[in-house]
């Protein structure tokens, strides 16, 4: 698809990481395996209002979609040239990584199951799965 910049644009989910235990494993269970470079990226809050009978919480779920530019197809049916958004639970709020806030703070979480934040112009390899399902705020 052309997005409203002029680009094309495969749009891809990303859900929760899976691990692997060897990287034969982890080739074998992805779609997509490029190298390319991080464009862009916006980060997304969406806002719920829980209403319990005792309280009411503002939860905001955090996540970030990265543009990202194909230089290199190792494995899949995308294009060099390409850009690519790929989301990634949480996000850059106020400074810091969070997956969410409730009532205006952030969410703790032990483990996110997925990287650090990517920054621009960094280069990455990705291993991609095609979801049958994005999640879209």
């Amino acid at each position: 698809t052309v997005n409203n910049d002029g680009e094309t644009a495969v749009k891809m989910g990303v859900s929760y990481a899976r691990f692997f235990s060897n990287l034969r494993e982890l080739t074998t269970n992805s779609d997509v395996i490029v190298l390319g470079k991080v464009v862009d990226a916006k980060t997304i809050r969406r806002q719920d209002i829980v209403e319990f009978k005792t309280n009411t919480l503002s939860i905001e779920f955090i996540k970030t979609t990265y543009k990202f530019k194909i230089e290199q197809v190792i494995k899949g049916d995308v294009s060099v040239g390409e850009i690519i958004a790929v989301n990634q639970t949480g996000g850059i709020v106020n400074g810091k990584y969070t997956v969410g806030l409730i009532n205006g703070k952030p969410a703790v979480m032990e483990d996110v199951g997925e990287g650090p934040p990517s920054k621009i112009a960094e280069r990455l390899i990705l291993f991609l799965r095609r979801t049958p399902w994005v999640l879209r705020f």
